[in-house]
């Protein structure tokens, strides 16, 4: 199968380049199926996209692109699609992330600069208008989504496998819980908002900040983008880091402030970072047992200290109490 792709991706870039020499250069991106390789040239360099078409539509990918670069954002300009073999040529953003770029300041002040331009940069796409062809995140996609939590990281942590029942109760408190979040309306909702995604390049106001890996993007909750910000699983955020900037997203946001009081968005905020802390943990347990990167379990005492201070609130007490129980906190 790696002999036919690599056929695939040689005629792909081929038919792109004709008679230009390039260079092949091997990326290492993200906890998924997609490869990535820069493609260098005398002249520039783009990106190529390797995007299974048996695990990814590509077009999650181009249309999401397309809308944003239409409302002012800096997303990769395209050059070259093939949606029936899963292959994209893509504007180059370069190598220096928002994460790169905060490991070389030590400044508070200097820090809380750059997070407040990238929640400048989710005010302005929470207020957009979002497509139609998005699919929405509520209630039924959010329980769905603990099942990797319930099914690789329980069984990891206990190191046994949870029987039906166990899981059937676990489900029905989840439920309780998520029904508990108020309906904030349609927003768009980027779903992977964090440094690593997010590139610095040479541009003016929120052009400056380039945005990846938003092909999972959906209508949700606005405040799930704020949890992907500021409880990310690969940096520490410190709480009255966090808190500080959350306060600045809810002044920024003016939306928000009509639609609830800061204990109310908080709530709503814990809420929704349970329930991505508990997926991430999954996900990082199953790319350990099941694919073989194990680099993956570096984060989660870091996701899990996380999820600990979001189990403080009230609601979760039926939650809390279960997984203390069972020693699986």
């Amino acid at each position: 199968m790696d002999s036919l792709r690599n056929t695939q991706k040689k005629a792909f870039l081929k038919s792109y380049f004709v008679d230009t020499k390039y260079q092949i250069q091997p990326l290492v991106f993200d906890a998924s199926f997609r490869k990535y390789d820069r493609i260098v040239t005398d002249q520039n360099s783009l990106i190529l996209m390797d995007s299974p078409p048996e695990h990814y539509i590509l077009a999650d990918f181009t249309n999401i692109a397309n809308f944003l670069r239409k409302h002012g954002f800096s997303a990769p300009e395209l050059f070259k699609e093939d949606h029936h073999k899963g292959f994209l040529l893509l504007e180059d953003f370069g190598s220096v992330s928002i994460n790169n770029h905060l490991a070389q300041i030590n400044s508070h002040a200097e820090r809380f600069k750059i997070y407040q331009l990238m929640i400048d940069l989710l005010c302005e796409l929470h207020n957009l208008s979002p497509p139609q062809y998005l699919l929405p995140y509520d209630h039924g996609p959010l329980l769905k989504e603990l099942e990797v939590y319930i099914e690789w990281y329980l069984p990891y942590k206990n190191n046994q496998p949870l029987i039906q029942n166990t899981k059937d109760e676990l489900n029905i408190i989840w439920h309780n819980i998520l029904d508990k979040l108020p309906d904030l309306g349609q927003h768009f909702l980027y779903r992977d908002f964090h440094v690593d995604n997010l590139m610095l390049l040479p541009r003016e106001g929120i052009k400056v900040i380039g945005l990846l890996d938003f092909q999972e993007a959906k209508i949700g909750s606005p405040f799930y983008d704020l949890v992907s910000l500021l409880e990310d699983a690969r940096i520490d955020v410190k709480p009255d880091f966090a808190m500080k900037c959350f306060d600045y997203y809810l002044q920024k946001n003016l939306y928000m402030n009509r639609k609830m009081d800061r204990e109310a968005a908080l709530l709503t905020f814990n809420i929704l970072a349970a329930q991505r802390n508990s997926r991430v943990l999954g996900v990082f347990v199953r790319k350990h047992k099941r694919d073989n990167q194990s680099n993956f379990l570096n984060y989660i005492p870091r996701v899990e200290n996380y999820l600990k201070n979001n189990l403080q609130y009230p609601i979760f007490k039926d939650l809390r109490n279960w997984l203390e129980n069972r020693n699986l906190l």
